[in-house]
């Protein structure tokens, strides 16, 4: 039985809370995920295809879960190099990504950064992978999406939670950020080019192509958002 996305009453297994997640899309930034790997002690889970970046970069993923329709490699290799194997039925009501966030919110993963869920062949894929992450962002979660490259993001903000300029390591100020409203919003902006307080509703561009400062913040009075920024090389 999977279980509610709208509440954790399990024990976490995870002996870390941060995890990176890596789908079967285009991923150019190998050594980002080594990275949050290894300096900043993430644990990967490869989906389906995922796990042909993930063997690139020489790390073990604490579970592979997938159909394995996009993989190139066999099932046995792919068991002997993860810690475990979740083998998914082709015939499913569920995405292989939508399997793998109840599986890693049941681990009890709190900061999550998916890579590999943009910039694929299939646009219907990049829009229900982002709308599938939204009924997981909860006050107490992080996560964030990452571009082919890495350099930008897409990170998912909930009522209650405050998304400070001053908190981001490397981001690029002389790039846009913009608020975009996965339903009916109310935000406070601060401390950017264009400040503002007040709804956003999810069809509405209003909080697009701002720029950011030192000190700049976005609260989430209500709603659910999505924040994109940039990176610096």
């Amino acid at each position: 039985m999977s279980p509610d996305p709208l509440s954790n009453p399990f024990q976490t297994k995870a002996p870390t809370l941060k995890v990176a997640i890596v789908c079967a899309g285009p991923v150019d930034c190998l050594r980002k995920i080594q990275n949050l790997a290894v300096g900043s002690n993430y644990q990967v889970i490869a989906v389906d295809g995922g796990y042909d970046t993930i063997a690139k970069t020489g790390l073990r993923p604490v579970f592979t879960i997938g159909d394995f329709d996009s993989t190139e490699y066999d099932i046995e290799e792919i068991r002997y190099n993860s810690e475990d194997v979740i083998e998914l039925n082709k015939n499913k009501d569920k995405t292989d990504f939508e399997e793998a966030l109840e599986e890693a919110f049941y681990r009890g993963f709190t900061t999550i950064s998916v890579f590999g869920i943009l910039g694929g062949k299939r646009i219907d894929f990049e829009l229900s992978n982002l709308l599938i992450l939204s009924k997981y962002a909860t006050l107490d979660r992080r996560i964030r999406v990452y571009s082919e490259d890495g350099k930008q993001v897409l990170e998912l903000m909930t009522q209650g939670q405050e998304f400070c300029i001053d908190n981001i390591k490397h981001i690029d100020l002389s790039k846009t950020i913009s608020v975009i409203p996965i339903k009916d919003s109310d935000v406070t902006i601060a401390g950017m080019e264009y400040d503002y307080s007040g709804k956003i509703e999810m069809s509405s561009s209003l909080t697009m192509s701002n720029k950011g400062m030192d000190g700049g913040s976005i609260k989430i009075n209500s709603g659910l958002v999505y924040i994109y920024y940039s990176l610096r090389d």
